[in-house]
This record gives C-alpha cells, structure tokens and sequence, in this order.
C-alpha cells in the first residue's frame, strides 16, 4: 500500500485483437488512480499482440505470453493471479474502454464498504450504437437470483475483488470453454462474499460475441470512435453518465407509471371479488333458508301422511266377536 492506496493489479486477457487492445490499454495508462500494475495474458496470439504491449515501455506493464487455451482461455488468467502483486485485483478486456476514473470509483468504494468484491453499473454498446444499461445489484434478492440463475449482466471489465477472494473461492475454472464469468461470480455469491455497488458508468463494453465478425474482419471503428470522443472532451464522460442517468430516471416513471395502472387493475378486480364474494354468501344464506323451509315443509307432509294412514288403518280394522 502506498499512501493509503492499496496496489492493485490489472489482469487483461487478450487473443489477436490487437488493433482494439491499443484504446483498453491507453485507457488503463490515464486512469487518476496510478498504483497499480498491468499483466496482459496473451491466450495464443499469433498477431502482433506482443509488439503492441512491449511498445508501450511502461514499467507498470507485464506481457505474459502463454499458449492457446481451453476456449476463452480461463486457466491462463489464473497464471497471471499466481503473479499478481497487489491486493486488490480488477479485469479489463480488449475491446472494452475505461473512464479514467475507473480504478478511483471502485477501490474508494471497496475500501469504504470493507467489502470483497465491487463493480459498477454495466454499460453495453451495440453496433448500431445503441447504449444498453443495466441496473443490476446483487445484494438485492431479485438480482442474486437472476445471477444464480445464469442472467449475468456484469462483465469482468467492470469487476474488481480482493486477492483474498481467490484464496477463499479459488480461481478461474479453466474447464469452461465460455460464460467462466458468470460461474466465477455465482461462485463468489455462493460463498457469502460481500458485494458493493458503484451505480454510476465507469467504462464501455464492447461484446465481441455480439459482433459475430469481430475477429475475422478486426474490427476497431467503434472503440477508436468513442476513445477519440472521451480524449477530446473532457466533459464527454460527465455528459454521458448524465444522460444516463436521466434515461434511468424516465425508466422509472415509466414503470412506476405502468405499476399504478397495474395497481389499479388489480383494485378493480379485487373489489369485484369482493362483491362476488358478497352476492355468493347471501346466496348461499337464501339456500340455507329456502332449503330449510322445504325440509320443514316436507317434513310435515310426510308427517301428516303417516298420521292419515294410522286413521285409515284403523277404520278398517275388523272388531273381534267375543
């Protein structure tokens, strides 16, 4: 820990993406918060992956090469956790963007909380540059169950945890060939690990498995385009999460909106039950009486028979001569 900040450490996975690891990498290098250092974990690359890391020349940075793993390539995250330094650990990926307040947000966050683990709210962007927000916070009943249930909307790029974390619940499960993400964090629910949540953007996440053409064409148009748009004005980040915030806002009262004539709906019915309730009883009061009645009534007859027939039997009865 230096001044008060504890080190943390960067662990960046990466295969053959070089062109959009560029604007990950620049974006880790500007963030506010400076104690930490970089391990980008090549998971087979063939392209000039390495090239690009080493010409950085930034000491903070490590480029760990290692072969193609099983699918994403979860195993070799764990070889950068066997060498990580600091004690707090955080994920960036290579196509994903950070605001330069990143690292700020979440160890501030973490620190204050004495918490475990800490993400902000997820940010997507789609190619046709629709912006996808997601409130999502799993100390919350509703939440915990959707991620338990395999909804996962957190990406690693917005994650940080304690190295403590790793020991408690182990690492990667480098068995997953896809979604290790979402495992790795049902694990940390699982185990009682202490959640915090930043509800504010902290970065831009640009899913490759939504872009199906991404690898193949290498494509970086987007990254570049919203890089360029947060380097060249400083008040880009401030407006963004403004807007965001103010479209959260109109979800809200759009739902509660929705929740009050559901809510009405639902008093309609409940005071049509009542009265059905109402006419049910008293018609069933009118039963009990009319039923009741004709017992009472046929009850009679029959007894008024019976005494008849007694007469009858004996009127016609012969008298015996003595």
């Amino acid at each position: 820990m230096s001044n008060g900040q504890p080190f943390v450490t960067i662990v960046l996975p990466t295969h053959n993406r070089s062109n959009v690891l560029v604007y990950a990498i620049r974006t880790v290098l500007y963030q506010t918060y400076s104690n930490f250092e970089l391990i980008v974990v090549g998971d087979g690359c063939t392209d000039d992956t390495g090239a690009v890391v080493e010409g950085f020349k930034d000491s903070r940075i490590t480029w760990l090469d290692l072969p193609k793993g099983w699918g994403l390539g979860y195993e070799n995250r764990n070889r950068a956790l066997e060498r990580a330094r600091g004690e707090l650990i955080a994920y960036q990926t290579h196509d994903d963007l950070w605001f330069s307040d990143h690292l700020s947000l979440l160890v501030t966050t973490i620190l204050r909380d004495e918490g475990e683990v800490v993400y902000s709210l997820p940010i997507h962007i789609l190619e046709d540059e629709t912006v996808f927000q997601h409130p999502y916070d799993v100390r919350l009943p509703y939440y915990r169950e959707m991620l338990l249930s395999g909804d996962n909307r957190i990406a690693s790029s917005n994650l940080m945890h304690r190295l403590s974390v790793v020991r408690d619940v182990g690492g990667w499960d480098g068995r997953l060939a896809r979604n290790g993400d979402v495992e790795y964090w049902q694990r940390m629910v699982k185990m009682g690990k202490k959640f915090s949540y930043v509800p504010v953007p902290t970065s831009l996440g640009f899913f490759a498995s939504l872009r199906p053409n991404a690898y193949r064409d290498r494509e970086e148009h987007e990254q570049r385009a919203y890089y360029e748009q947060i380097m060249a004005d400083p008040s880009w980040v401030h407006n963004f999460r403004q807007r965001m915030a103010e479209d959260l806002g109109c979800r809200f009262v759009e739902q509660e909106a929705n929740l009050a004539a559901r809510l009405a709906v639902i008093n309609e019915l409940t005071t049509a039950v009542r009265a059905f309730e109402a006419d049910r009883t008293a018609l069933l009061d009118r039963l009990a009486q009319c039923e009741s009645g004709f017992l009472n009534r046929l009850f009679n007859m029959f007894r008024q028979w019976r005494n008849s027939g007694t007469r009858r039997s004996r009127r016609n009865t012969p008298l015996r001569e003595n």
